[in-house]
């Protein structure tokens, strides 16, 4: 691992991250980005996208179920909805539903480095970076190998995965293959998920083509996912992914992509027994095309960026949308037909203009946005830091973010939720500022945030209601204080066990301005979040992670009670702490792990009354054949 360690940072000094327009390096950023490196994935104990993420400075990741079966990803109190994700640096966020945002079909051991950006990035972006941005990059393959995987565990769990890499003259290609399931902790909780993802490069004297395509399949028991009334629900989703895209680095910087983004969803409410009232499923199907163009110059201090990017997001539904003039035959479905349909389309304009020199960096920029529903909106902002002492900066930025309605929030009609077709976008001014310091041990960070959003889209309904409803709360003010601290131990003392030492603190809180409305997400968040990571060796090539996080939500939900089948009172969220771990034994190509998640056998909920695994036990092992 030391040696890991220090290519990690090799990498973090001079990786060029995407949290603005114009180019640079982590080192130069003024604004709040972590990084989530490849000897961290592989030391988590996390088996998901989720679980890793959720051990993330101020990230509030709701899990419905554990894996990779349904979770939504908050930040600095913000909704589901309003943090953007990116593959490769391409946005896959689903305009159907924020729940459909992490269905990516990339495996955690295909990823390289996870990019977060904390607070605003709609001018870098565009619309849904309202509260902040997570990039997934994926690893580059060096050399030739086959790589073969496999685990199991508690709960009938079972995962396997092969992966294999080539290259020939220019040209370098990815595969990976994976599936996993589980007959589940609890009634109407198992899964099985697959994924499949291919990458090709080519790479030219004029610009390096890249090429990634990706297929995830998964289904799971949705108990009580989104109603505790009818707990028996259960869900199918299909997820296709392909993007192009070209980059050639010089003087004149260009990027260009091309992506597509298919997600096909089946709800079912009752999995067997339907009520007799009930007509049947729900079908959805978006698909999402665009392609965007960056052009930067860099010249002595100063670096420019103009862009351009099209966008079109398409919904096929038998629920969501305007009616159509004749049904649809949804793809492999023989009992869906598609009876709705929307589409709206958009064109974005930005432009960044960025000072650096070596005290002082400042980044200023705008976008401009025409959709089709909502007319032209032009949002901006500004970043800037200034170095006070070596490896000591002061940082600063004022930042608009806009985001806009999802099909679920505008047309939705369920027996417990209600969509407005009236919805207008949320919008949002940040403030932010605090302190950073780097060196190559020490990754450190202090910073408060001052958010005030108006329109704000939420889900609610009055305490005498049935149904939730979507609404633009009038106001939501929102501040909160971070401090992060990453500790490289052999950076110090060569001689120290402890390999890495990682800290996050967040504290978050909301003026609200909603009535006597109760929400079901945007107000309730993460008020308190703590999380620490510990990894050491133990004997050469034996190494252990110990993982804690503590959880306290602000907010209340309806409780339920299965036996009486009626609904109770406004409960407040528990606080709670997780406490997780990992052996890791690497021997040449051979590794073995044994996992342990929540240790302590916590009972929590992460939403409502979806109740999260206890104790869960996983051991696997991999081993990589190279020529």
């Amino acid at each position: 691992l030391q040696t890991v360690w220090a290519q990690d940072t090799i990498l973090l000094e001079s990786v060029e991250i995407s949290s603005q327009r114009t180019p640079a390096l982590y080192s130069e950023s003024a604004r709040v980005v972590s990084i989530i490196t490849r000897s961290q994935i592989q030391a988590s104990p996390a088996k998901s996208l989720n679980q890793l993420l959720e051990s993330t400075l101020n990230l509030d990741v709701r899990q419905r179920g554990a894996d990779e079966v349904q979770a939504d990803v908050n930040m600095r109190a913000g909704s589901f909805e309003q943090t953007l994700i990116l593959l490769n640096g391409v946005k896959i966020n689903d305009p159907q539903t924020g729940h459909h945002n992490l269905n990516i079909p990339v495996d955690l051991e295909d990823i390289e480095r996870i990019e977060i950006l904390e607070g605003p990035g709609a001018r870098v972006y565009g619309p849904n970076a309202f509260s902040g941005a997570i990039n997934i990059i994926t690893r580059k393959s060096h050399g030739n190998f086959v790589k073969l995987r496999t685990s199991g565990g508690q709960y009938g769990y079972l995962n396997g995965g092969f992966s294999a890499a080539y290259g020939y003259n220019n040209y370098r290609s990815f595969l990976s293959l994976s599936r996993k399931l589980s007959s589940g902790y609890t009634t109407n909780t198992d899964f099985m998920v697959g994924n499949l993802f291919y990458q090709l490069e080519n790479v030219q004297d004029f610009g390096t083509f890249n090429l990634q395509v990706g297929y995830k399949d998964k289904s799971f028991g949705a108990q009580s996912f989104y109603t505790p009334k009818f707990p028996n629900q259960y869900e199918q989703v299909k997820t296709t992914f392909g993007a192009l895209s070209f980059k050639h680095k010089g003087k004149f910087n260009y990027h260009q992509n091309v992506y597509w983004r298919r997600n096909q969803d089946r709800f079912e409410l009752f999995r067997n027994n339907p009520a007799s009232w009930y007509a049947g499923h729900n079908y959805h199907l978006t698909d999402v095309y665009g392609t965007d163009a960056n052009v930067s110059y860099t010249y002595k201090f100063l670096r420019s960026a103009l862009g351009a990017e099209l966008r079109s997001e398409n919904i096929l539904s038998n629920l969501l949308g305007k009616d159509l003039n004749d049904t649809l035959p949804v793809p492999g479905e023989p009992e869906g037909k598609f009876t709705k349909k929307d589409q709206r389309n958009s064109i974005s304009l930005y432009a960044e203009e960025g000072i650096y020199t070596q005290k002082f960096t400042l980044s200023a920029g705008a976008m401009a946005i025409y959709y089709s529903d909502f007319k032209w909106h032009v949002y901006g902002g500004a970043d800037a830091a200034y170095k006070i002492l070596k490896g000591v900066k002061a940082y600063a930025s004022v930042n608009q973010s806009l985001r806009l309605p999802s099909f679920t929030d505008l047309y939705y009609q369920g027996p417990t939720n209600l969509g407005n077709p009236d919805l207008k976008p949320e919008e949002a001014i940040t403030y932010e500022g605090g302190f950073k310091y780097f060196s190559p041990a020490v990754n450190a960070h202090i910073g408060v945030y001052y958010r005030d959003a108006q329109n704000s889209i939420d889900w609610v309904k009055l305490p005498s209601d049935e149904k939730w409803q979507s609404l633009n709360l009038t106001e939501l003010k929102t501040k909160g204080v971070e401090f992060s601290l990453q500790l490289k131990a052999k950076k110090l003392w060569q001689n120290l066990p402890l390999e890495n030492i990682n800290f996050n603190y967040s504290y978050n809180t909301a003026d609200k301005y909603s009535g006597n409305y109760i929400s079901n997400y945007a107000l309730d968040f993460l008020k308190t979040k703590a999380s620490l990571s510990v990894t050491h060796t133990i004997i050469p090539n034996l190494t252990a992670t110990w993982q804690i996080i503590y959880q306290d939500r602000n907010g209340t939900y309806t409780s339920y009670d299965y036996y009486t089948q009626s609904y109770g009172d406004e409960v407040e969220y528990a606080p709670f702490t997780l406490f997780n771990a990992q052996l890791n034994y690497l021997y040449k190509k051979l590794s073995v792990s044994v996992s342990g998640d929540n240790l302590l056998n916590t009972q929590y909920s992460d939403l409502g009354n979806v109740l999260m695994p206890g104790r869960w036990i996983r051991a696997g092992f991999s081993y990589k054949f190279e020529w």
